[in-house]
């Protein structure tokens, strides 16, 4: 069963259902709660694909948040090699779609090129490019628009191809394999998944170098390990440094730093149940929105069919068992327990050994690697089960027992620790509404692949090719109805500001709300205006941004919480417009977004943004003089004219924020910040010219080291293909 057309058959079932998105027809992934694509991922595309044909490279968006730091964020993948052209050349809708469909084909690929370097039939890693390309992680994820994991996803098995082969043969050229996929995943976006890979394959690595492949030449492979990771660390150094900054400037105020951050939206004891039955709660995207705990569903239900972990089980209880298999089984014990988080005491301890694994939420994208590692097990158990190999009567069987054992303590922890909060009263009554009609469904797909893995016993070594189809087809059937007919695309109408704030003359800064009232971080840090703002070129104070924000966007979030009226008139926020009814009301008498105090009253700029007052409003709009007009409000550069009747402060209530600089007449000033959260400098007496510009160091730096790291590379990878040609 050595087909060539085999693998390839399997990939276009595999595709055939994403093809809408290789379709240049308007349509997008649709919008709704968590979802991100329309509300966030395709505005700042387009936003940065203006910005780069207007000949700036997008570090800096003023239309969110009072500015923020775009490429620093990671979230639009600037760096990408192959996201970016396409958004220059196709427009940002449909470079997205279509990077979205080659990722999914290059994950498949991946996946399958990795399971036949394992010694895995051709048929099996079909197999295995079926469950990872159609995991409940990747659709999900897909669906709620996290375009950089799934951008991410695509390229961890290539990430373990690269470390495989250079474990087998420890050499120049394979270690420039693995720095240049280490390089495209560290550029891909958002962090958590890489940090996953990171830290999965170095305990890949450790038990190659203990029981593996790379037990014959320790030393060299550990020296060639080590400079493919410098040389890929290096290469990303554009993205990564001023992440990094960013990272230093505002993770201390980030609510990353609550002591319950790692937990939040973590599987529970039911999303246990729900590897298994995973429209047990609901299915927001493709039924009913969820029972309670279908809050979420993107990040909790990650359905990997009834085949996977029955044939990975079945597999390492064969003679023919690789010792591969056993250290993917542990790393998916391993990652089980992290996706839990508190449903079980582990998570605590793990906090504690593995440093990084606290910085981020959602445990349960750990499953972007897992789910990779769980579809390798399930092919070699396929195959197992096809030929008939013997069951080992040595200590694998007691091992396979205590990997269950684990497995099954786990979850009956989590199970425990989750059961009592549910009304299972309210559950019946869900189910009876919504469910019944369903419940066929896993029925029959039950009935299948226990007939498919019958037959595959039965007769799975005389005829191999049926057993492989039969197998294949149940896998399709089973992920098509419980988690790819969650995908769709759809026509959706674009976001646009309220009628009434149009008519008003676009104010130059708005929020998101009821007239200011009642604003929370959460609605916020998740505004739904943030495309109507980018299209309009117009600043929202919120922002769509999940990840870590400056420092001072923080500050001044809390303080709207806290003291919202004074703190958006501070913001000169002149509209609170809502996204929901398009209702927009007027705010009460903002400051104006320049301001001027002479030095006699500029201990008012020093009052920090929570403790300000009505009656230190009323004295700032007492007090402010001068005469100021921008005469050119750049995304990265705004120039202003001043006639300062006295010395004093000029105050811009823009982010404060590391790269910024300010000149007055052309001489470099410093800049403070203005009640802890904007931008202040001190301008002499008389008519001056100031400019204000964004001018990153750090994003400097890294490009030169991203450059030189990257020239290097391609000298190196000259000296080895010849190396390897003088071998022949």
């Amino acid at each position: 069963m050595t087909s060539r057309w085999w693998p390839a058959l399997i990939g276009v079932c595999c595709l055939t259902p994403f093809a809408g998105l290789l379709v240049p027809d308007g349509r997008t992934l649709p919008d709704g709660p968590s979802r991100d694509f329309v509300l966030y991922q395709l505005p700042i595309r387009e936003y940065a694909r203006r910005e780069i044909l207007a000949g700036r490279f997008p570090l800096w968006i003023a239309e969110i948040g009072t500015g923020l730091p775009l490429h620093a964020g990671q979230q639009a993948s600037l760096c990408h090699p192959l996201l970016t052209p396409l958004v220059l050349v196709c427009g940002a809708l449909y470079a997205l779609n279509l990077c979205l469909f080659l990722h999914l084909a290059l994950s498949y690929a991946g996946v399958y090129c990795l399971a036949r370097y394992l010694r895995i039939s051709a048929p099996a890693s079909s197999l295995a490019g079926i469950v990872a390309t159609w995991s409940g992680f990747a659709v999900n994820h897909l669906m709620a628009g996290h375009v950089a994991l799934i951008l991410q996803y695509a390229l961890v098995p290539w990430f373990f191809l690269a470390l495989a082969v250079l474990l087998r043969q420890p050499a120049l050229l394979p270690a420039l394999g693995l720095a240049g996929t280490a390089f495209v995943l560290a550029v891909s976006g958002h962090p958590q998944v890489f940090y996953y890979t990171l830290l999965f394959a170095g305990l890949w690595a450790a038990g190659s170098l203990a029981a593996g492949s790379a037990r014959r030449a320790p030393a060299r492979s550990i020296a060639w390990m080590l400079a493919a990771a410098l040389l890929g660390l290096l290469a990303s150094s554009a993205q990564l440094l001023p992440a990094m900054e960013l990272a230093r400037d505002g993770m201390g105020a980030s609510f990353r730093s609550l002591a319950d951050f790692p937990t939040q939206h973590a599987l529970s004891g039911l999303d246990i149940v729900r590897l298994i039955a995973p429209n047990l709660a609901g299915n927001p995207f493709g039924g009913p929105e969820g029972f309670g705990v279908g809050e979420n569903f993107h990040e909790r239900v990650v359905y990997l069919g009834l085949l996977t972990p029955l044939l990975a089980c079945y597999g390492l209880t064969r003679v023919g068992a690789a010792r591969w298999q056993w250290g993917a089984a542990a790393l998916a014990t391993l990652a089980l327990a992290v996706s839990l988080g508190d449903s079980t005491p582990v998570f605590g301890w793990l906090v504690q050994v593995m440093h990084g694994l606290g910085l981020f939420r959602c445990p349960g994208r750990v499953f972007g690697v897992t789910s990779v590692l769980a579809a390798l097990l399930a092919a070699r158990g396929l195959d197992g089960l096809v030929l008939r190999e013997g069951a080992a009567y040595d200590g694998r069987r007691l091992a396979v027992v205590a990997v269950v054992w684990c497995l099954a303590t786990l979850a009956g922890t989590a199970l425990a620790e989750n059961i009592d909060g549910v009304s299972w009263r309210a559950y019946a009554a869900f189910a009876r509404a919504h469910l019944v009609h369903t419940a066929a469904v896993p029925a029959a797909i039950a009935m299948i692949t226990v007939a498919a893995l019958w037959f595959a016993w039965r007769s799975g070594r005389n005829r191999p090719r049926v057993a492989y189809s039969l197998v294949a087809l149940a896998a399709l059937a089973d992920l098509g109805c419980n988690n790819v007919r969650n995908f769709s695309l759809g026509r959706q109408a674009p976001v646009l500001l309220p009628e009434p704030l149009v008519a008003q003359g676009l104010p130059r800064r708005f929020v998101e709300g009821s007239a200011g009232a009642g604003l929370g971080r959460e609605q916020l840090r998740y505004s739904h205006l943030v495309p109507a703002a980018i299209a309009a070129r117009r600043q929202l104070l919120g922002t769509k941004e999940g990840g870590v924000l400056p420092a001072a966007t923080e500050r001044l979030f809390r303080a709207v919480q806290s003291n919202a009226g004074v703190t958006l008139a501070l913001a000169g926020c002149d509209y609170a417009c809502s996204s929901v009814d398009g209702r927009c009301q007027p705010l009460a008498e903002p400051l104006p977004r320049l301001r001027f105090f002479s030095d006699a009253n500029a201990a008012l700029v020093d009052i920090a943004v929570e403790e300000a007052g009505e009656d230190d409003l009323r004295r700032m709009r007492q007090h402010m003089t001068g005469e100021i007009r921008i005469v050119e409000d750049a995304e990265q550069r705004i120039a202003i004219e001043i006639d300062a009747p006295v010395p004093g402060r000029l105050t811009l209530a823009d982010t404060w924020y590391p790269g910024w600089k300010a000149s007055v007449d052309g001489v470099e000033v410093a800049i403070e910040p203005a009640h802890g959260v904007f931008r202040a400098i001190h301008v002499p007496e008389g008519r001056h010219r100031v400019v204000f510009n964004y001018d990153s160091r750090v994003f400097r730096l890294g490009v030169i080291v991203s450059a030189a790291t990257i020239i290097l590379s391609c000298g190196l990878l000259v000296i080895g293909l010849r190396q390897k040609v003088g071998q022949r």
